[in-house]
């Protein structure tokens, strides 16, 4: 009886991580409906809403067109 206990137990793990692994969305959202530009530090700026406030220092100081360029 404890063996077939561990292996439904083992079954029911497995299920729950399959299950777990196929729910993941590995696509980005576009934010606000328009293309986002990701490929510049200004544009992953933009796209990161927890970053607004940095955002504007940086248009505030003028270095928007200086983070504008997919250089490194």
């Amino acid at each position: 009886m404890k063996n077939i206990y561990n292996k439904v137990k083992h079954i029911a793990a497995c299920v729950f991580l399959v299950a777990a692994v196929s729910s993941c969305d590995n696509e980005i959202e576009d934010i606000g409906g328009a293309q986002q530009n990701y490929n510049t530090v200004y544009g992953m700026l933009h796209a990161n809403t927890n970053l607004t406030v940095f955002a504007k220092a940086i248009k505030l100081t003028g270095l928007e067109s200086t983070l504008d360029t997919p250089d490194d």
